[in-house]
């Protein structure tokens, strides 16, 4: 009798753990990141959110039609990209030409505004200025890296829904800040095949342009504002934002850069804060 009540305790607290078991949902439980599943009752270590770790943010302003952005400012860019690593996050940033869109193009109006960008290719290291050399660039992308942690940060994801794209945007604050600050999300592609122009070669129909702005989270460079004249630290802003999507992306190559910016309104203009690199 002793046995098969002990038989009986066994099976019934097996049946209870395997109740149990099914019921435990594993994925993200910090409401303020990004890929939170309100679902989920076991985090997972999947919860993208914000870094304080400052990432130098590169610039290649070029275009397919620039012959010199052929011959001289897509190689010495990714010499930069190489030499610099994870510590910085390029983009290719399109002016006039088929893959133009109009965020890269108002960064291109603002920059050349100011007089940052004056001609065809420009290389920026936002903070430390412009450069004709990969090696160069990259020193200067470590040296801004070097200068963190940031006071402020975000992250991005997207989810791809068929006709549309759901963008997520996170960001925090590390530190006290006084000042204006706005967070965008980019939607970036790889692996676009189009014609470059190049100064004494033939022209490259299948040359590989990588890094390219497609959209933002609002259609804005500059994205939302997030912190008003002041902020405190742990401040954070979650928002998703729907994309119209191209039928020309392609969804494998895509992925996401979140930038904070501080504008000041005196001089109308925006300073870069930090940046985050998603790749889903």
């Amino acid at each position: 009798m002793k046995k098969l009540l002990i038989v009986a305790v066994a099976v019934t607290s097996a049946l209870a753990f395997s109740s149990c078991a099914k019921d435990r949902i594993y994925g993200c439980t910090d409401p303020f990141s990004i890929s939170y599943n309100p679902n989920a009752t076991d985090d997972d270590g999947t919860c993208f959110v914000p870094s304080s770790q400052k990432v130098a943010l590169m610039g290649d302003f070029t275009a397919t039609w620039c012959q010199y952005c052929g011959q001289w400012g897509a190689p010495e860019f990714e010499k930069a990209i190489t030499g610099s690593g994870a510590a910085a996050i390029p983009l290719g940033i399109h002016n006039t030409d088929e893959i133009t869109s109009d965020v890269s193009q108002a960064l291109t109006d603002y920059y050349g505004a100011d007089g940052t960008v004056s001609g065809y290719p420009t290389l920026l290291v936002w903070n430390q200025g412009s450069f004709y050399d990969g090696e160069t660039m990259a020193a200067a992308a470590l040296t801004e890296a070097g200068t963190g942690p940031a006071e402020a940060g975000a992250v991005a994801s997207f989810t791809d829904n068929g006709t549309s794209i759901t963008i997520s945007v996170s960001a925090e604050t590390f530190a006290d800040v006084t000042g204006d600050y706005f967070v965008v999300a980019y939607l970036m592609e790889n692996g676009i095949v189009k014609n470059q122009v190049i100064a004494g070669l033939p022209d490259n129909p299948n040359f590989v342009h990588n890094h390219v702005i497609r959209a933002s989270s609002n259609g804005t460079p500059w994205g939302e504002q997030f912190v008003f004249a002041a902020g405190l630290t742990g401040s954070t802003f979650l928002k998703t934002y729907q994309v119209l999507k191209n039928p020309t992306w392609v969804i494998e190559n895509m992925y996401m850069v979140a930038i904070v910016w501080k504008y000041d309104s005196a001089t109308e203009s925006y300073t870069y804060i930090n940046a985050q690199e998603t790749h889903l």
